[in-house]
C-alpha cells in the first residue's frame, strides 16, 4: 500500500479503509483525500504468473478512460504521477495494482426508490456506453499475439473460464448449450462491442438526479444485450429473494 499510494503522491496513513477485501471481492477499495476532493484507491492482486491479468486489466482501463473522456457517467481512472492510469508493486509472489478515481457522492438505489424514472435513466446510461463503444478501436477481442490469434479478452474465454470452474454436470451441458446458441449470433458494431458486463443495481451510484456507472474490472467484449439482461436479471432476482437468500417469489421471474 505504501508503494502503490505513492505512486499518487499520498502515504499510506492517509488511507481509509471503504469495503472490499473478502473472499468473493475482486479487489479492496480506501479513500482519501488530496487538493480537497475525496478520491477512492482500489487496489487488485495477481499471481505474478499472471501476465495476461496484467494486459486484461491495462485494457479495460484504456477502455473505461475511453468512455469518461466521452461523457459516459462512470467513474473512470485519473492519472498517476508517472502519467500512467495505474501503480504496480510485486511482492510474496504477486502483482499488486492500484488505480485511482473521484469519488461519487450518492448511494446504491434502494428497492423502495425503484421506479419508471429512475429505469429510464439507467437505461439511458447504459444505452449511451452502447453507442459511445461503438466508436472503440477494438470490438470484437483484445489479441495478444496476431500471429496465432491467441486473444486475452473476449466473451469465447470468459465462457471458457467459467466452465472450467463449474463442478456440476448438468449445468456444464447447459452451459456449453448456450455456448452453441451464442456462437449463432451475428457480430456486428451496432450490437457488439466492448461492454460493461456486470451494470447490475448494486454496481450503480444514484443521487437522485443521475447514475452514475462503478465497477468496470469484468468489462469484456460482448453482445450489447449482455448489459440489459444482466440489469434486468439483478432486479427480477432481487424481488423474487435474491441470489443470497432463498427463493420467495418466482412471479417476477416469470
Amino acid at each position: 500500500l505504501e508503494m502503490l499510494s505513492a505512486g499518487y503522491g499520498v502515504s499510506r496513513s492517509s488511507l481509509t479503509y471503504l469495503g472490499g477485501g473478502g473472499e468473493s471481492s475482486d479487489g479492496i477499495a480506501y479513500t482519501y483525500t488530496q487538493n480537497g476532493q475525496e478520491q477512492v484507491l482500489k487496489v487488485m492482486a495477481l499471481a505474478a504468473t499472471d501476465q495476461d491479468g496484467i494486459l486484461r486489466f491495462q485494457e479495460r482501463l484504456k477502455f473505461i478512460n475511453f468512455l469518461g473522456a466521452a461523457g459516459v457517467n462512470i467513474v473512470f481512472p485519473r492519472s498517476a504521477k508517472s502519467g500512467n492510469l495505474y501503480t504496480l508493486a510485486q511482492e510474496a509472489g504477486h502483482i499488486f495494482l492500484a488505480y485511482s478515481m473521484d469519488r461519487i457522492s450518492g448511494s446504491p438505489p434502494r428497492v423502495e426508490d425503484w421506479n419508471d424514472d429512475f429505469f429510464a435513466s439507467w437505461g439511458s446510461t447504459v444505452g449511451r456506453l452502447h453507442h459511445i463503444t461503438q466508436l472503440y478501436p477494438t470490438w470484437q477481442h483484445s489479441l495478444v499475439d496476431a500471429e496465432s490469434g491467441r486473444t486475452i479478452l473476449g466473451w469465447q474465454e470468459e465462457w471458457q473460464s467459467f466452465y472450467n470452474l463449474c463442478e456440476d454436470d448438468q449445468v456444464k451441458e447447459c452451459w456449453a448449450s448456450m455456448r452453441a446458441r451464442l456462437e449463432s449470433l451475428p457480430i456486428a458494431r451496432n450490437c457488439f462491442g466492448f461492454i460493461h458486463n456486470d451494470p447490475h443495481h448494486q454496481n450503480i451510484i444514484t443521487d437522485g438526479n443521475r447514475i452514475v456507472l462503478l465497477d468496470f474490472d469484468v468489462a469484456n467484449y460482448h453482445w450489447f444485450a449482455t448489459d440489459i439482461s444482466i440489469a434486468a436479471q439483478s432486479v427480477l432476482f432481487t424481488q423474487a429473494g435474491g441470489i443470497e437468500r432463498p427463493l420467495s417469489d418466482a412471479g417476477p421471474l416469470r
